[in-house]
């Protein structure tokens, strides 16, 4: 792959501040404005720059270096129940990258959410905080999204995506994941998605040390808001999935057999003043590290 460099370009600021405004502007249609700007302009920023784009406040960025792939999803906060995502996707299978459009309120309340395949204009949108490589081969490659999405007022989700990349198209959605053991494929589900109280932290990624996903089992206990009613909360203890060559994910209700003082891959506790935006950066930190321009010449 041949990669001709380029100067800055003198829209680079631009595409920062916006990413900027998305989380910093205390008025809402500002917000919007910035939020329609990275809709419409984040995808050609992806080809001109340097595909390791990384520390840009307002941007959850996801690089994957051995598969040249990068994926960016984003947030734009309407109302303490109301969020609408963002999301561009650029790989070497696809001649350019493709703009991820959220139909999160078709979908959310689907009953057959966990089964069913979308195309990118039908995306179920969320932030992405980390992408695990499920099979490659020359003509399609396949992974798992671990995705948060603010979801309500009282609820937050977290998910596994499946997904796959292959020769100009993109699937959400593949029958991957096992629920239960010699379960026959035709049940597998497409995603699994986790619902717990505002009120907790729940984790849910893969954890390299022991080779698996893991995340946070709930138990519902009786919330002290009466419109809450009740909530899901982590019981600590944990659950997971085995992640086979194949591809498949199969679910595991104990990863372990005792209990666990914080969350396997660290649950970091933060100072009592510290305040951070959605993506954990520091809110007092302005800076931001820009990157020199590369075209990639695919």
């Amino acid at each position: 792959m041949s990669i001709t460099v380029y100067g800055q370009s003198p829209n680079w600021d631009e595409m920062i501040d916006n990413a900027s405004r998305l989380v910093r502007d205390t008025n809402v249609d500002e917000r919007i404005k910035a939020f329609e700007f990275l809709n419409q302009n984040l995808g050609q920023y992806m080809v001109d720059y340097d595909e390791e784009l990384e520390n840009i406040e307002g941007l959850s960025i996801l690089n994957l270096p051995e598969q040249d792939i990068k994926i960016i999803s984003y947030q734009l906060y309407i109302d303490t129940s109301t969020y609408q995502y963002g999301g561009w996707i650029y790989a070497p299978l696809l001649s350019s990258p493709i703009f991820l459009n959220d139909q999160s309120p078709s979908w959310e309340m689907d009953a057959d959410l966990d089964y069913l395949s979308f195309t990118p204009d039908q995306w179920y949108g969320v932030l992405y905080y980390q992408a695990l490589p499920l099979t490659i081969s020359e003509d399609q490659i396949v992974l798992a999204l671990f995705g948060y999405d603010s979801y309500k007022f009282f609820t937050k989700r977290k998910l596994i995506e499946t997904i796959a990349i292959s020769r100009d198209k993109i699937q959400f959605g593949l029958p991957l994941i096992q629920m239960e053991k010699d379960l026959p494929k035709v049940y597998f589900k497409s995603r699994f998605i986790l619902d717990y109280a505002v009120q907790a932290a729940a984790t849910m990624r893969y954890d390299i040390q022991h080779e698996k996903i893991i995340f946070d089992h709930l138990m519902f206990m009786k919330s002290d808001i009466p419109q809450q009613n009740v909530m899901r909360v982590p019981d600590g203890t944990y659950s997971g999935f085995i992640v086979h060559p194949d591809g498949i994910l199969e679910y595991e209700d104990k990863v372990f057999h005792e209990v666990l003082d914080e969350a396997p891959g660290g649950r970091t506790e933060k100072g009592e003043n510290t305040k951070e935006t959605l993506f954990g950066e520091n809110l007092d930190d302005k800076t931001h590290t820009k990157k020199r321009g590369s075209k990639l010449n695919k």
